[in-house]
């Protein structure tokens, strides 16, 4: 079954950093590691969702590239989304988060115009919401983890669990449907953050989920062909964040 893994750039960090005509998003280059295989950059205005910024439905390490697409503008107030999914079947171990291409992460870079003050968005998954899940599938390690700061450092406790499909639908429900821990803003000398936003909040609210046209449907009638659902497993636990580069025009 699939893993997937949500990173969110919120309305917040939008209407605080984006001038009120948007941004213009030109290009992007979606990345993860070698159990990443499909990646897509989602853009939600209030409440709805509309077509992908990009996607990647085919995800190849080995084949990564800047993909020029039809000028996208992003409005103060819109919410993005960095959607990863990962299939480590052919792993007996699990994945975690990290800078290693063993492990994993979950990046969407933007291309756009005009500047705005912010390099970085990144989000994660607020650690005291898991213990609920380690309580189900690891309770003999219920006091260690009310000891840990971040899911990383629960690698023992992740490498116990008995795994199940079961198991892997919890942990992704609470990754995705939980409080994040949101931080966006700009970079001072490579050093912490200056002018940010901080929150910790639930994924945004979509009323209306954006529909991907009928593949079949589209090849019958002569039109463009979109892609197609990814075979995919299951992974553990991923870093996701979205990184803003700026082109100076």
């Amino acid at each position: 079954d699939p893993f997937t893994v949500f990173g969110y750039c919120p309305a917040g960090c939008t209407n605080r950093f984006f001038p009120a005509s948007g941004i213009t998003i030109f290009a992007n280059f979606l990345h993860s590691h070698t159990v990443g295989s499909a990646l897509i950059l989602r853009q939600v205005r209030n409440g709805v969702e509309l077509p992908p910024i990009d996607q990647n439905l085919y995800y190849d390490f080995n084949y990564q590239l800047a993909n020029h697409i039809t000028p996208r503008v992003v409005r103060p107030g819109d919410d993005l989304i960095v959607e990863c999914l990962y299939n480590s079947s052919g792993r007996s171990v699990g994945t975690f988060g990290g800078e290693s291409t063993i492990e994993e992460m979950c990046f969407s870079f933007i291309y756009y115009y005009p500047e705005v003050p912010i390099t970085y968005c990144v989000s994660y998954p607020n650690t005291d919401q898991f213990e609920g899940w380690v309580q189900k599938y690891a309770p003999e390690a219920v006091d260690q983890f009310r000891t840990i700061d971040m899911l990383g450092d629960a690698r023992d406790i992740w490498e116990n669990v008995q795994w199940t499909n079961q198991a892997n639908r919890d942990l992704e429900s609470v990754n995705i449907n939980g409080i994040h821990e949101i931080t966006c803003g700009s970079r001072t000398n490579g050093e912490g953050l200056e002018n940010y936003y901080v929150a910790n909040q639930r994924p945004p609210r979509i009323t209306l989920p954006y529909q991907q046209p009928d593949v079949c449907a589209a090849r019958n009638t002569g039109g463009d062909e979109d892609g197609g659902a990814a075979q995919l497993a299951y992974s553990i636990v991923a870093i996701a964040c979205l990184v803003m580069l700026a082109m100076l025009f």
